[in-house]
């Protein structure tokens, strides 16, 4: 899908719903895992700005020694 977006609107960005984003994340952690995964997702989404969010991202990955992701800017 996402190669048929970029060949029909070259330069366009494409981007999941967050329903469909934590079900792709989701799939990569254990049964037992799932529920603080989606905890923890669920508290980083409910920050009120987007540096907020970055700030609780970044302190999720510190305390479990995540590696840092590149972050998009606020539309």
């Amino acid at each position: 899908m996402t190669a048929a977006i970029r060949r029909s609107f070259q330069g366009a960005a494409h981007e999941r719903c967050r329903l469909h984003y934590v079900r792709n994340l989701l799939a990569h952690v254990s049964r037992a895992q799932a529920e603080m995964v989606a905890a923890v997702f669920r508290t980083t989404l409910s920050q009120s700005t987007h540096e907020a969010v970055g700030v609780t991202g970044d302190q999720v990955r510190e305390h479990h020694s995540l590696p840092a992701t590149r972050r998009s800017e606020p539309t």
